[in-house]
């Protein structure tokens, strides 16, 4: 039996402590994947994935459009949806094509599945790009490289 500061009973088979609700919410089954040319950029987004305590076993890397179409296609038709990605967060510059190409087939190619949260990143805050970024239906904002470790605690907790 445990017992709360106040000496009163606690059934923890009901009342779970707010730190295993946390830890039951953490990013163990939080899927991230990350679209960009730069290797460096992934090196990153990966450390400071990892410094905020999400797992970076669970980020999948593609370095170009036609990768992560090609990856999330062989999810869908394979029905297999542990891999899904909860976040997808989008260079906007690449050299063959871009992180509007990107949004233009994924809306071809998108299921049933659930559709990740999708947020475009840059090196540079181009007031057109940050635009753009608000009216596309599937984006859901847009980033400075690189994501800051407080942005990606708060995934966790969505």
């Amino acid at each position: 039996m445990r017992y709360s500061p106040t000496g009163k009973s606690i059934n923890s088979d009901i009342q779970l402590p707010l730190q295993n609700i946390l830890e039951s919410m953490n990013s163990d089954n939080l899927n991230i994947m990350l679209i960009d040319d730069n290797e460096a950029s992934h090196i990153i987004h990966k450390i400071n994935i990892e410094d905020a305590g999400l797992d970076p076993n669970n980020v999948k890397s593609c370095y170009g459009v036609d990768e992560a179409i090609n990856q999330l296609t062989c999810m869908i038709e394979s029905g297999s949806k542990t891999n899904w990605p909860h976040y997808i967060f989008l260079d906007i510059n690449m050299p063959r094509k871009s992180g509007y190409d990107f949004i233009s087939e994924f809306e071809k190619v998108r299921s049933s599945f659930d559709t990740p949260t999708i947020y475009l990143v840059s090196s540079s805050i181009n007031p057109k790009d940050v635009k753009r970024a608000e009216e596309l239906k599937l984006v859901s904002g847009f980033k400075t490289k690189f994501l800051e470790k407080d942005f990606l605690k708060s995934l966790a907790l969505n």
